[in-house]
């Protein structure tokens, strides 16, 4: 399976996300501090721990999650290309709600004509939103209203809920530069780090996108599905990136 693009904002919602944070940070500070002690630069690693502990906590409380899709089938020798860039944005916008952005950045060819929700943590779809944009056009449910090709992947992804572009889909789905904006309700008693959970689990509570217009090796198109990818630990690329920086300016 291919990446279609991965990007990642943390988010620090509740306690569990702190914590587990806190514990990123504290087994990388552990490594760089067995480094810096090898080297005999004590102050460099008391200085890198002041800057990871302000970058865990200094995030904003309204920041997002990004995620990506992988490719579940290979009708297209295109879906390996990284020109195909569509990622979706979470925002915990209270009221029991979670609000899904979705956007197509691709610089070839491929349009998001369906897009499925496993059950996971919610409870309904709220709204469809696409703002003033002239050609974006969606329903609920999809037509199909199961994913195609669901069936290839382990486990089997089960569409609850979903949407799709009006007919003509190519004209109304979600094509290059267009986003498309889908609020669920939660269920009693979830919330939006149990939504992030289910994403990350990789087993319910999944996303999963029906790309239609993909180019072939002819003059045909074709269609491919892809689900989401759990989110990167970018936290630990941050913190170690820091203490390159630090390590260089001190030379």
């Amino acid at each position: 399976m291919y990446a279609i693009r991965c990007m990642v904002r943390f988010n620090c919602r509740g306690r569990k996300d702190a914590l587990l944070r806190l514990h990123i940070v504290l087994v990388i500070c552990f490594l760089v501090f067995v480094h810096f002690l090898s080297r005999g630069s004590m102050k460099k690693f008391s200085l890198l721990i002041c800057i990871s502990l302000c970058a865990l906590f200094a995030v904003p409380a309204n920041a997002s999650y990004i995620y990506s899709f992988e490719a579940i089938t290979a009708n297209s020798i295109w879906r390996n290309d990284p020109g195909l860039i569509i990622t979706m944005e979470l925002f915990d916008v209270g009221s029991n709600q979670v609000e899904f952005k979705f956007q197509n950045s691709s610089t070839i060819a491929g349009t998001v004509a369906e897009i499925y929700f496993e059950q996971g943590a919610f409870q309904s779809i709220a709204s469809i939103n696409w703002g003033s944009q002239r050609e974006v056009n969606f329903t609920s449910p999809a037509n199909p209203s199961i994913l195609p090709s669901s069936n290839t992947v382990a486990p089997s992804f089960d569409a609850a809920f979903s949407t799709g572009a009006k007919n003509p889909a190519p004209k109304n789905g979600l094509s290059s530069g267009e986003w498309l904006s889908i609020t669920l309700n939660l269920a009693p008693g979830r919330t939006f780090y149990d939504v992030i959970s289910y994403l990350n689990s990789q087993t319910q509570g999944r996303v999963g996108l029906h790309v239609t217009g993909l180019p072939t090796a002819t003059s045909a198109t074709t269609s491919d599905s892809f689900i989401n990818v759990p989110e990167p630990a970018t936290l630990a690329v941050l913190t170690l990136g820091s203490a390159a920086l630090i390590t260089r300016k001190k030379k």
